[in-house]
């Protein structure tokens, strides 16, 4: 029986490569905050040129959910 992924080698490259740019950033970034939000912004461009119908907003609201609950 075959499994089914939900993804294809494109979404793990271009995640590896948002990753590399990440590092990169991060080596000039004193604040971990700061890192965190380059890679969401990072994460929004991808997600919006893979769907035009993709809510930055939402994406926003429901990666800040878990913060609300570790606080």
């Amino acid at each position: 029986m075959t499994t089914r992924t939900k993804f294809q080698r494109r979404h793990y490259c271009a995640i590896a490569e948002l990753l590399a740019r990440a590092r990169a950033r991060a080596q000039h970034n004193d604040s971990p905050v700061e890192a965190v939000a380059d890679i969401e912004q990072d994460l929004i461009e991808l997600f919006r040129a893979d769907n035009a119908r993709f809510s930055a907003s939402q994406f926003i609201a429901a990666a800040n959910k878990q913060d609300r609950r570790a606080a």
